[in-house]
């Protein structure tokens, strides 16, 4: 059985000034580069068989440097892509939260079944996301690495074989939204 580690990308301009990437490819900042080779390291000892991210370029860049310290290429996939948050992408969930009130507070109770407008539901992102953990994709069967940060799926994933008790810590913490 595959066990997958899910990494969150590097943090980005965007992370830091608390805005929504989603599906918009914003890039690394220096921070993020900084994180992605730090975490790079980390991984190093681990035995993986396979590296994949998301076509977005803030997972990708993290990959590509991942991928430089343990010896793999990253193999892209579509479905490994960010959560689309639809009009919300760019903006801050306070911000969000003062224009749409009712749309936002509906969302945040239940973020698994209402998506944004014009975005995706956490049901949608798992539909999406679930024929590539079930071989789809990742064929190469082995375990990958995880924490998923909030309600979307963090971009870079890598299988690794046998040791299910090893845990990887996140290089980036995502800022919790508020309640």
């Amino acid at each position: 059985m595959a066990r997958f580690y899910f990494l969150r990308h590097g943090e980005t301009a965007w992370n830091a000034q608390g805005r929504l990437c989603g599906s918009i490819d914003v890039p690394l900042s220096d921070t993020g580069r900084r994180q992605a080779q730090l975490l790079a390291l980390r991984l190093r000892p681990i035995a993986v068989d396979a590296l994949y991210s998301s076509p977005l370029s803030r997972a990708l860049e993290t990959a590509c440097l991942i991928g430089k310290a343990i010896g793999l290429e990253p193999v892209v996939d579509n479905r490994l892509a960010e959560l689309n948050y639809g009009t919300w992408e760019g903006r801050m969930f306070e911000e969000i939260e003062r224009s749409t009130p009712a749309a936002y507070q509906a969302w945040d109770a239940d973020p698994a079944h209402l998506a944004p407008p014009q975005g995706e539901s956490g049901v949608e992102l798992i539909q999406r996301v679930m024929p590539f953990l079930g071989g789809g994709g990742a064929s190469s069967a082995g375990e990958c690495c995880g924490g998923l940060p909030q309600n979307r799926l963090p971009p870079a994933c890598l299988p690794h074989p046998g040791r299910a008790s090893h845990r990887v810590p996140a290089a980036h913490h995502h800022r919790q939204r508020s309640a």
